[in-house]
């Protein structure tokens, strides 16, 4: 049988963006497995169109058929590790179902049930730092990396409202974006989410797209179908139409 990690990720497409440096680790740690990830329908082949995986299974939320199949397919793996970044309780089902050698999730009651090893959720941590934490017992380089700094600090805004980081103040969103090259000239925006407190204002949206016009760029703003009325709408008061 073919030796492969499994990541089940079952979340929006903003959240699979962020599990990509983990999917790259991964990759990187054991390039002789294959690298499978569980994803929502539609969300799966960019990753696969970059390299990034090897394999994308693509499931429907509350469809039963496609995570009966979806655990018929990996059944026909040795799965070495699986990890289980999303912390529903359907995910964690999901997940149960699956033969693997070692299953580690996040802490949870019901975690505590299905999962071989569970890892603190450090909620005051960037998301993809906690995502990349899910490795601390199966990649001891990333472990020691993550014990190196107290992380909390990049999720915390000084009194001015700029948050705090590493990163030198000259890379300040204007001077950083002046250095990009201008062989492309096109910046994609997506102000939509199926969440309304995830959103960002229209106005701020709108300002970053006339900043970008002004320097040159041409922007995309980009969603789903349900989000075309606030593409349009940005658009428009960029244009200053």
């Amino acid at each position: 049988m073919k030796k492969a990690h499994v990541v089940v990720q079952t979340a929006f497409l903003g959240d699979l963006i962020l599990s990509v440096p983990l999917f790259k680790r991964i990759k990187k740690v054991w390039p002789h497995h294959e690298l499978i990830v569980v994803c929502k329908k539609g969300l799966g082949q960019f990753l696969i169109d970059e390299k990034i995986v090897d394999r994308c299974l693509e499931i429907n939320k509350g469809d039963r058929k496609s995570y009966a199949k979806a655990i018929s397919e990996l059944n026909h793996y040795y799965v070495h590790h699986l990890y289980c970044v999303h912390r529903s309780i359907r995910s964690l089902f999901f997940a149960a179902q699956i033969k693997a050698e070692k299953k580690i999730g996040y802490a949870s009651a019901l975690g505590f049930w299905i999962l071989d090893e569970m890892i603190d959720f450090i909620s005051e941590w960037p998301e993809v730092l906690r995502l990349m934490k899910i490795l601390e017992t199966t990649d001891m380089a990333t472990d020691r990396a993550l014990q190196r700094d107290d992380w909390q600090q990049l999720s915390t805004a000084g009194t001015t409202g700029v948050f705090l980081s590493p990163v030198p103040l000259e890379f300040s969103f204007e001077k950083k974006i002046k250095h990009v090259s201008r062989k492309k000239k096109k910046v994609a925006l997506f102000p939509g989410s199926v969440w309304a407190t995830k959103r960002w204002t229209l106005d701020g949206y709108t300002a970053v797209a006339k900043y970008l016009l002004k320097e040159g760029f041409t922007v995309d703003l980009l969603g789903g179908p349900d989000e075309k009325n606030i593409c349009d709408l940005i658009a428009h008061q960029a244009h200053g139409a």
